[in-house]
């Protein structure tokens, strides 16, 4: 009897080792056309989780996580989760250490917080560059921005003028024929969020939920690293092309922000315009 006993214990002991060996699944959904910096990024952050979980974590990619990890453009985001919507705004941001250092305040901390949005929950930021303005001669820069600049923008959302705007990667590998000009407006954001549905952060023991938003911040950190020599590459290789750059004064740039912020056709609400001023007050980065 007393030797049935320890084999019991034996076996529920070595059962209940089983159970807690079992890893827990992490599904990270991302686009099928993905950046080299974002799938770089991606393995990274994948690397990461199995590395620093000692197993605890088993990654998987797939086409589709919806109560997991997902990768996400902004735009898509900003449809559920409207805290973000204000990252839209044209102009909002001079260049990318303009971006972080808005996302390393206590405003841009809360942005991505857990408890902003019940559903879903945004952890990080990859941002893919600006878009800038690709155009013919015709267009020509002046002290009051760009001769019809915000309606150009506008326009060029549906199409309606021969204008492009585009990432400097995605331009670098197009080389447009019958474009000739390229403004260095930094006009808008293009970006992707890493976010996840709250029913799973909610199910994630709170170990790994450390270790999850530890990987994330590092492998944003290594995104970013990616992001900035991609970019100094791309515009290297349009310098060395045939197309004029163009870089917009302070002056320029300004007066172009203030009309695009006047006829902004989407609303803002108070809080995204708190946010907008904490954006514009910050001070240039060294």
């Amino acid at each position: 009897m007393h030797k049935s006993v320890i084999v019991l214990v034996i076996l529920l002991t070595l059962f209940s080792t089983q159970v807690r060996a079992e890893p827990f699944s992490v599904a990270i959904s991302r686009p099928d056309e993905q950046s080299i910096p974002q799938r770089l990024a991606t393995d990274y952050l994948i690397k990461l989780l199995a590395e620093r979980s000692r197993g605890e974590i088993n990654v998987e990619l797939v086409a589709d996580a919806d109560n997991q990890i997902k990768l996400v453009t902004l735009i898509d985001a900003a449809n559920v989760l409207p805290q973000l919507k204000f990252l839209q705004l044209p102009f909002l941001f001079s260049d990318r250490q303009h971006l972080y250092q808005f996302l390393a305040t206590e405003a841009g901390q809360r942005a991505f917080s857990a408890d902003r949005q019940p559903e879903l929950i945004p952890l990080a930021l990859w941002d893919l560059g600006f878009d800038q303005l690709v155009t013919g001669p015709e267009m020509v820069l002046s002290d009051g921005g760009i001769s019809g600049s915000w309606q150009t923008i506008s326009d060029m959302q549906y199409n309606a003028v021969s204008a492009q705007d585009r990432l400097l990667s995605q331009l670098a590998q197009e080389q447009p024929l019958h474009a000739s000009q390229l403004i260095l407006s930094n006009h808008r954001l293009n970006a992707i969020v890493l976010s996840v549905t709250r029913s799973f952060w909610d199910a994630t023991p709170d170990n790994l939920k450390v270790i999850i938003m530890g990987a994330i911040k590092d492998a944003t950190l290594y995104f970013r690293e990616l992001a900035q020599q991609e970019e100094l590459q791309s515009l290297k290789t349009l310098k060395s092309g045939t197309m004029k750059i163009y870089t917009p004064t302070p002056i320029q740039r300004k007066n172009w922000q203030t009309e695009a912020r006047e006829t902004y056709p989407h609303a803002m609400s108070d809080a995204d315009l708190q946010l907008i001023e904490v954006i514009s007050n910050l001070a240039p980065a060294n």
